[in-house]
């Protein structure tokens, strides 16, 4: 997945966008810029069972950022031998926000990747 951020009207351009590895959120106008994850979690046994379905992200490797972080997580009752669909709703812009050295809130540009158990999913942010 490749979500792109354009100068305008969501960022001021500044000169060559090809050096940045970030960009500060409060400059942007990226409200509203959301996307949902859904995930089946099925119950292979025969008895009832709860699960807590825990959603991580890693941020690319820039401003000392976390290798790992926890974004959301969904607690779900699934019955024997059913399936439960699970929906996260991703804010671009909070939840894919990381603090820099000096604390100002930026977004990072380049592979975020996204966790739930052993499964990952990639998805880049740049700006065209």
């Amino acid at each position: 997945v490749s979500l792109s951020l354009h100068d305008s009207p969501l960022m001021p351009y500044n000169g060559t966008n090809n050096s940045r590895t970030s960009v500060h959120v409060e400059n942007t106008k990226c409200q509203g810029l959301l996307f949902d994850i859904h995930m089946d979690v099925h119950n292979t046994g025969n008895r009832d069972g709860g699960h807590a379905v825990l959603l991580f992200f890693s941020p690319p490797t820039i401003h000392r950022s976390p290798q790992k972080s926890l974004m959301d997580f969904r607690k779900v009752h699934v019955g024997a031998g059913a399936t439960e669909r699970v929906q996260f709703s991703i804010d671009v812009c909070k939840d894919l926000s990381i603090v820099d050295e000096i604390g100002v809130k930026k977004l990072a540009l380049g592979s975020h990747i996204l966790h739930v158990g052993d499964v990952q999913h990639s998805l880049n942010l740049q700006i065209e």
